[in-house]
């Protein structure tokens, strides 16, 4: 089975639009729908914003569920004038932003993602352009002034978004393999970006759950 975990109505709106019909079941106070492709049953749950809604809903998903692979979909803001809106940013590795303790360095607060379905992801075509590389995660809608203060203590990175350091934390606790796929809503970078994200959220959710639809397709 694979688990598929949104953070906001808009995506999870755009994911059921996609994914077509479904039933819901409520567990210790998380909603989970159930759909199915062909004869495979895939799960989807709410998290909620922030890492610590989204590391209690994937932790109650996967004792339900046990699946194979945890996905994330949604939208997130760009640290890259390159990385514009709409075009989709797939995770090779997240980072908690705002994880910061003394002595530790950065591999204690980054989580890898699984390479094998990385190279099935390049596979899927996408309308606008994709990019592949470090995503940045932390409890902070990013506008301006901290875009660009993580723009440069982070050069690396591409996007910024408030819960996919929790899944991949709590995926690796439990030797799960999980992919982050988000569509750009806003640069960060830029004033106004608020603005931005108002405008293309919900446009950026469909365009990520359709792609991650044609990944899901590859894998079953």
């Amino acid at each position: 089975m694979i688990g598929i975990i949104v953070a906001m109505e808009s995506e999870l709106e755009a994911l059921c639009t996609v994914l077509g019909s479904y039933y819901e079941k409520d567990i210790n106070g998380e909603h989970f729908y159930l759909f199915k492709y062909q004869d495979k049953e895939l799960v989807a749950a709410l998290s909620g914003v922030g890492k610590v809604a989204m590391a209690s809903c994937a932790t109650q998903l996967i004792l339900t569920y046990q699946p194979e692979l945890l996905i994330n979909v949604g939208v997130a803001g760009s640290l890259k004038r390159d990385i514009k809106t709409l075009d989709l940013v797939v995770a090779t590795c997240v980072t908690q932003h705002d994880l910061i303790v003394p002595g530790w360095n950065i591999d204690r607060i980054t989580y890898q993602m699984d390479k094998e379905l990385l190279k099935i992801a390049k596979k899927i075509k996408y309308q606008n352009k994709v990019f592949g590389g470090q995503m940045l995660s932390g409890d902070l809608f990013v506008e301006q002034a901290d875009g660009l203060r993580l723009a440069e203590q982070y050069p690396e990175a591409l996007a910024v978004e408030m819960e996919a350091g929790a899944l991949a934390q709590v995926s690796q606790k439990y030797s799960i393999p999980c992919l982050i796929f988000r569509c750009i809503s806003d640069v960060t970078i830029e004033p106004d970006n608020m603005l931005s994200f108002d405008l293309f959220e919900k446009k950026a959710a469909l365009l990520c759950s359709s792609y991650v639809y044609e990944f899901i397709k590859e894998v079953l």
